[in-house]
């Protein structure tokens, strides 16, 4: 019996090292592979509107949370990015045309869904407020049916408008929606 265990020990013994070595030269190779990825970097062109969640100081340095989380993702992407500045419409229009690659801040639609891509993970969620003058209007907070009759102003054609006419509908709310341009 003390034969078989200690040929069992140096075939264990054997196997280990031989697992060893090609573990070793499998790491070995690593390097080469992961600099040759660093020198293919891509270039991803992203869209930059001035907004809340993204910020350009009078230095020109970018900040905000679409700006900082759009970094985090090239952290673990290893892209480059190229950022192009225009108005959110605009670098919407450009998204749809392939002429940028990517976008913060789009609200999944069906429609948008036929058109493009969007992240199995969102960057965040959205809340959407009502904002009242503090005069007396007659609103109140705990009450949606004091909404009934009211003019509401709505960024014209945007998800926000649709959603607000779904839940007004929703809650029987008959309020009249004056389209507005832009946050002004």
């Amino acid at each position: 019996m003390n034969i078989s265990k200690r040929y069992i020990a140096q075939l264990i013994n054997k196997t280990l090292a031989g697992f060893l070595c090609f573990f070793l030269i499998l790491m070995s190779s690593c390097p080469v592979t992961i600099m040759a990825a660093e020198t293919e970097q891509k270039t991803v062109r992203v869209g930059f509107y001035p907004c809340p969640f993204n910020i350009k100081n009078q230095n020109g340095h970018m900040s905000g949370y679409a700006y900082d989380y759009q970094q985090d993702i090239a952290s673990y992407t290893g892209w480059k990015y190229e950022y192009v500045e225009a108005s959110w419409p605009e670098l919407m229009q450009m998204l749809k045309d392939g002429k940028i690659d990517l976008l913060s801040d789009v609200s999944i639609t069906p429609e948008r869904e036929n058109e493009m891509l969007f992240s199995s993970h969102s960057m965040g969620t959205e809340s959407y407020y009502l904002y009242a003058s503090n005069r007396d209007n007659g609103i109140d907070q705990s009450d949606y049916t004091t909404l009934e009759g009211k003019r509401i102003g709505v960024n014209a054609g945007s998800v926000q408008d649709d959603l607000f006419r779904e839940w007004a509908l929703k809650n029987a709310i008959q309020a009249e929606t004056i389209p507005c341009k832009g946050d002004d």
